[in-house]
């Protein structure tokens, strides 16, 4: 297919494209369990007896894994409902949550960072923003159910040069291709994607023709 298309099509890079553009940097940041997602994660694996040929089994078995390495309040009945519902328990039961915490304080009070922060479940953009309020951070949100004209006002005021803006919440195939977020220089994957290349696009929200800042890329690895 590229052989026969070759002769007709133009396919440029954005380095080729735009030579003052900005560089962008990848930090994979490896974070530990808190005891209570090692209890989690434990007794998924003590709970499920996982035999050859049972795929449909073993990917379920793989999806809840993901959950309980991304927030243990993922699951029903682990959150202790006789705290209070924002409170530093959200952040002090996952170990993503005490490295995004510390990660967004120190951006925060440096002043002049905005930060998008992607997650492909939309049941933890739920969790951060709790934490977001929790903390007083002005933030915007978009995931699969928000509407069109939801999306364009809130792409637009987190655009706005007078914006207040600090975080953007995004679901990774909802902030995909046609977003432009060149305002913010820092990009969050809370969690991976399957496939790797709605993190690249996810990415390129921000690093795109337009930036004018370096753009630094932290995923979050459990």
């Amino acid at each position: 297919l590229h052989k026969i298309l070759k002769p007709f099509m133009l396919r440029r890079t954005k380095s080729e494209v735009e030579k003052t553009l900005p560089p962008k940097k990848e930090i994979h940041i490896y974070v530990g369990l808190t005891d209570m997602q090692l209890k989690v994660y434990k007794s998924l694996l003590q709970s499920r007896n996982v035999t050859e040929g049972e795929k449909r089994t073993y990917l379920n078995l793989l999806m809840q894994l993901r959950k309980a390495c991304n927030h243990p309040y993922l699951f029903p009945d682990v959150e202790d409902k006789t705290l209070p519902l924002l409170g530093e328990h959200l952040i002090e039961n996952s170990g993503k949550m005490i490295v995004l915490d510390r990660l967004l304080k120190k951006l925060y009070d440096e002043k002049g960072h905005r930060v998008l922060i992607f997650s492909q479940m939309t049941n933890l953009l739920d969790i951060l923003q709790d934490y977001c309020s929790l903390r007083d951070y002005p933030h915007c949100r978009i995931d699969g159910s928000t509407d069109m004209t939801s999306r364009e006002e809130q792409i637009e005021d987190f655009m706005s040069e007078t914006s207040n803006k600090f975080v953007f919440l995004l679901s990774t195939r909802a902030g995909g291709l046609g977003i432009n977020l060149t305002s913010a220089d820092t990009v969050i994957i809370y969690d991976s994607d399957w496939n790797p290349q709605m993190d690249l696009q996810a990415m390129d929200r921000a690093h795109r023709i337009g930036q004018k800042n370096k753009v630094n890329v932290y995923r979050l690895i459990t």
